[in-house]
């Protein structure tokens, strides 16, 4: 059951995303993206993105200014109260394209490092994902779960590339030992959203490399409230080397394929 602390922490993530997820579609026509580049000549970044991350700081440093903030497009404020861990655009690419896969992702971490909160919102879609620790896992109100498929030859998982060409390119040699050994593979170009639908049962499993927490920090919590399972090849954690999750047939079996093939999947 969701307690009195952590159901604020909610509500302000929901009034924060929804806000920043109203920007980003008023924001997509009729105005210069004014578009970046980052690590790569393929990682942009738009002005949108720093707009975006800009309201949502705003709102819960606003709204609780002894807070922390790690966000991916402004520097860190560290705190020892709740750190809210904060990806504005995930999926920039698919959004400066007008491909209808991209979120805001909001999680408020307590000072052990555990996610309290988790809140991704599907801005094309406008569906809300969202989990409180020990409280489940909702779709827009809904109670969610993951998938009860139990063999990952059975199992339709999900996965994204490095903006890395090297990187890129041995992840997609990996993904020729996956592919024969699973249903299908998937690549929607939002981390956030693939944990969502991992959560949400719309595919079984889910693995990439290079991560940071404003990628999973949210969708991490919402897999496990639904019931599923988050890792990477050597821990229970998810890291920047690579995240892993299913359920706990499908996550079994699916890091046991990775490991063959290591961290470059």
């Amino acid at each position: 059951m969701t307690n009195p602390g952590t159901y604020e922490l909610l509500n302000l993530a929901q009034r924060a995303g929804a806000q920043a997820a109203e920007h980003i579609r008023q924001s997509r026509y009729g105005k210069d993206l004014e578009i970046q580049t980052k690590s790569s000549p393929t990682d942009m970044v738009t002005m949108v993105d720093k707009e975006t991350e800009g309201i949502i700081k705003e709102m819960l440093l606003g709204a609780r200014p002894q807070d922390g903030f790690l966000g991916e497009e402004s520097a860190e404020v560290t705190s020892n109260e709740i750190t809210w861990v904060v990806d504005p655009i995930d999926g920039t690419t698919n959004f400066v394209y007008g491909f209808p896969v991209f979120a805001v992702s909001i999680a408020a971490r307590d000072f052990s490092g555990a996610t309290l909160v988790g809140l991704v919102v599907d801005v094309y879609h406008g569906d809300c994902f969202y989990a409180t620790l020990g409280g489940g896992s909702f779709l827009n109100n809904r109670s969610i779960a993951v998938s009860n498929t139990n063999s990952l030859s059975q199992a339709l998982v999900s996965t994204g590339f490095s903006y890395d060409k090297v990187t890129r390119v041995a992840q997609a040699k990996t993904l020729t030992h996956i592919i024969g050994e699973v249903r299908d593979i998937r690549r929607a170009g939002a981390a956030s959203l693939d944990l969502c639908y991992l959560a949400a049962g719309r595919v079984d499993g889910y693995y990439e490399v290079g991560l940071w927490p404003w990628d999973y920090a949210a969708g991490t919590l919402i897999v496990r409230e639904a019931g599923g399972v988050v890792g990477s090849l050597n821990s229970d954690q998810p890291s920047q080397e690579i995240t892993v999750a299913g359920n706990t047939t499908i996550f079994k079996e699916l890091r046991e394929l990775l490991l063959t093939d290591g961290p470059s999947a």
